[in-house]
């Protein structure tokens, strides 16, 4: 598995994905990837450098992990339960480091604006109506207008739902206290969702349109 580049390899340690966070607090955009893995995922390597290196890349997104032989190959099992968000410095990266964990078997969340669709689709050399496999996929389109609040629920923490507000892409106040539940989201213009499956795109569908989003999926 090739590494896309964030601030230097992400092997390195998340340290420099952290002070990337920081200093984008104070630029007009952010590129998010939010992800998760709720099922433990087991990949095996030809070679045991291979296998470190993918250990250290997602021990260092916060994932439980643990290395392991099978077959006489190296291997490493990890899993990550709960949503967790990567900041990065470009959304060419975002897409390197969407299409990296989704290969690493994570499912991720990365808002798109729906105008720059066209500009996207040249650069990346990729249509729409298919993912970065070739395969056919789904797309919800979704915003909200004016600001609302999103409450922890007890299936999503606060920082659950704060990496998730920031992979839609949206605009995203926290909390000014600790300890005060719920973050303000905001997302005037139309932007729009790449899912795998019909029931994904079914899924936060409803749950955009719950928290409040004005939100479509064409079937």
């Amino acid at each position: 598995m090739k590494y896309p580049m964030l601030l230097g390899a992400l092997v390195l340690g998340i340290a420099s994905t952290n002070a990337y966070a920081q200093s984008s607090a104070h630029q007009d955009e952010e590129f998010v990837i939010a992800y998760r893995l709720p099922e433990s995922m087991t990949l095996e390597f030809d070679n045991q450098q291979k296998a470190r290196e993918h250990l250290d890349a997602v021990r260092n997104l916060g994932c439980e992990v643990s290395p392991a032989g099978t077959n006489g190959h190296d291997a490493v099992t990890y899993l990550c339960p709960k949503w967790k968000s990567l900041t990065v410095a470009s959304d060419e990266l975002a897409h390197q480091w969407e299409e990296w964990l989704t290969a690493a078997g994570f499912t991720t969340l990365h808002g798109h604006e729906a105008e720059h669709e066209a500009g996207h689709t040249e650069e990346h050399g990729h249509d729409h109506d298919e993912n970065k496999h070739g395969e056919e996929h789904e797309e919800v389109m979704f915003r909200l207008s004016n600001w609302a609040t999103l409450q922890p629920e007890p299936e999503l923490d606060s920082q659950e739902l704060l990496a998730i507000a920031k992979g839609l892409g949206c605009e995203v106040q926290e909390p000014q206290q600790t300890g005060q539940p719920g973050i303000q989201i905001r997302c005037v213009d139309w932007k729009h969702l790449e899912l795998s499956t019909h029931e994904d795109a079914e899924y936060w569908q409803q749950w955009l349109t719950k928290a409040g989003f004005e939100a479509n999926h064409e079937d």
